[in-house]
C-alpha cells in the first residue's frame, strides 16, 4: 500500500514538473517621459494587454502602476488605459508582468463566433491592406478559380505569398500589401498584409496580429512581430509565412507567437492624447522585453 502511494506521489510530481516546465514569466516595460523643464504633462495612454493564443494561456497578470481601466475589446483582446500626470523632467516606468503556460499547437485554431459587423470589418479593404486594388483582385481571382473550397484557397494564397516574396531587413514602416506584391519583398508585416489582402479579396475574413515571438528557452527573438489569421469553419487559424513553415495553421517550432493587438481590428499598438501644447514634450518608449522560464 505504501509503495502504491509512493508511485502515485511520484506520478503527481512528474505531472506537476512537466506542467511547470511549460510556464514562462513575461515582463514588458514602457517608459513615459515629460521632456518639458517647466510644464506638467497630463497624458491619457492606451497600451495593449496580452492575449492568449492557440499555443498558450495566461495564468496571471499584474501591472505597476495599475491601469485606471482594463477594457475587453473582444474575448482575449484587451486595452490598458492609464491617466498619468508627470512633473517637469519626470520619467515614469510602466511595468507589465504575465505568467504564461505554453502548449503544443495542433494547427486547429481558436474557436470564435464572428458577428456580421466583425465579418464585414475583416473582409473590407483598409490602409495598407488594399484588397480592392485591381492587381490584388486579379491574383486573388486567379488563386480562387483553382480552389473549390475556402481552405484550398487559403492554402493557395499562403504558398503564393511565400513563393512570390523574399524577406528584406526588418523595418518599422508598414509598406502594405500592394508594395509587397509589386516589389516581391518585405518583412513580416508585408508578408502578413499581402496574405490578408488576398484572402479578403477572395471572400474569406482575415486579419493581422501584432505578436511577440520568443525562443522556447525564454530569450527574446522579436518583440514586435506580425502574422496573419484567417477565419475558417468558425475558427481563427494562424497563418505564419515569415519563418520556415510550409503549412497553413502551424506556428514555428522554435517560436512562441502570442497575439497582443490587432492593427487591422479595433485596437492599435499604442495611443495617447494630451494637450496640443504638450505634444512635443511627451515620449513613450518600449524599453524592456524579457522572458524567464519558471522551474
Amino acid at each position: 500500500m505504501k509503495r502504491n502511494w509512493i508511485l502515485i506521489a511520484f506520478a503527481l510530481f512528474a505531472i506537476s514538473a512537466l506542467s511547470a516546465g511549460n510556464r514562462y514569466e513575461l515582463e514588458r516595460e514602457y517608459l513615459v517621459r515629460n521632456k518639458s523643464t517647466s510644464k506638467e504633462l497630463k497624458i491619457k495612454l492606451t497600451l495593449p494587454g496580452l492575449s492568449p493564443y492557440v499555443n498558450s494561456r495566461i495564468l496571471s497578470a499584474s501591472f505597476t502602476p495599475v491601469p485606471v481601466r482594463v477594457e475587453d475589446i473582444e474575448p482575449g483582446v484587451q486595452k490598458l488605459h492609464y491617466d498619468l500626470n508627470l512633473q517637469p523632467g519626470e520619467s515614469l516606468p510602466l511595468k507589465m508582468l504575465w505568467t504564461v503556460e505554453l502548449e503544443a499547437s495542433e494547427g486547429i485554431g481558436q474557436a470564435a463566433a464572428l458577428t456580421d459587423e466583425r465579418r464585414a470589418q475583416y473582409l473590407a479593404p483598409q490602409k495598407k491592406i488594399e484588397s480592392n486594388h485591381p492587381e490584388i483582385l486579379a491574383l486573388a481571382t486567379e488563386l480562387r478559380s483553382a480552389a473549390s473550397e475556402d481552405r484550398q484557397f487559403v492554402d493557395a494564397v499562403y504558398h503564393a505569398v511565400k513563393k512570390r516574396l523574399k524577406p528584406q531587413g526588418f523595418g518599422t514602416d508598414n509598406r502594405g500589401a500592394l508594395y509587397a506584391l509589386r516589389q516581391g519583398r518585405g518583412d513580416c508585416t508585408e508578408y502578413a498584409a499581402l496574405i490578408v489582402a488576398l484572402t479578403r479579396a477572395g471572400g474569406v475574413p482575415a486579419r493581422i496580429n501584432t505578436a511577440m515571438s520568443m525562443q522556447k528557452d525564454g530569450t527574446a527573438h522579436f518583440d514586435n512581430h506580425n502574422n496573419a489569421e484567417v477565419y475558417l469553419n468558425d475558427r481563427w487559424l494562424p497563418v505564419e509565412p515569415f519563418f520556415n513553415i510550409n503549412e497553413t495553421g502551424k506556428l514555428a517550432a522554435t517560436e512562441i507567437i502570442m497575439r497582443i493587438g490587432l492593427p487591422s481590428g479595433p485596437i492599435t499598438w499604442a495611443s495617447w492624447s494630451t494637450a496640443n501644447s504638450m505634444k512635443p514634450y511627451k515620449e513613450v518608449k518600449l524599453v524592456g522585453h524579457r522572458w524567464r522560464k519558471l522551474n
